[in-house]
């Protein structure tokens, strides 16, 4: 938890001409809770494709596995862009959801070799009893 210090008073207040010792100063401080308390949901999809080649001459299955979908990992950070707080892989159908406290993140994917990622990178704000929604897409190049 994040706290928030604030001065809120300084005693002696007055200004004069006499010389005030050091120890004779009191200062009073507040302390606040930055992050409010509770926790929300983070949802979304991830779609990954194309899968074959257009036309698919061999037939091929031209849906994504769950192989796929695993390789497309969601990554959670605080806004800091630095501190990993949670990687999350999305299931067979490219589905995810998770728990977490409230506050604002910032959300990002792996950087594919081909094609790229689109919805990501992102902020998203989690608030309590609330599910934030996102859909992102992996283009895996392949035309």
């Amino acid at each position: 938890m994040f706290q928030k210090i604030t001065l809120k008073n300084v005693t002696p207040n007055t200004r004069s001409q006499t010389t005030i010792a050091k120890g004779d100063y009191r200062f009073t401080f507040g302390v606040e809770s930055t992050i409010a308390s509770g926790k929300g949901t983070l949802a979304g999809t991830v779609a990954v494709g194309p899968v074959c080649p257009t036309p698919n001459p061999d037939g091929f299955s031209c849906t994504p596995t769950a192989e796929m979908y695993a390789a497309a990992k969601v990554f959670v950070y605080l806004t800091d862009k630095k501190t990993l707080i949670q990687t999350i892989i999305p299931d067979a159908q490219g589905k995810f959801s998770i728990s977490l406290t409230t506050g604002t993140y910032y959300i990002d994917m792996a950087k594919q070799s081909m094609g790229g990622t689109y919805g990501v990178p992102t902020t998203v704000t989690i608030s309590s009893g609330k599910t934030a929604t996102l859909s992102l897409r992996v283009d895996t190049g392949l035309r």
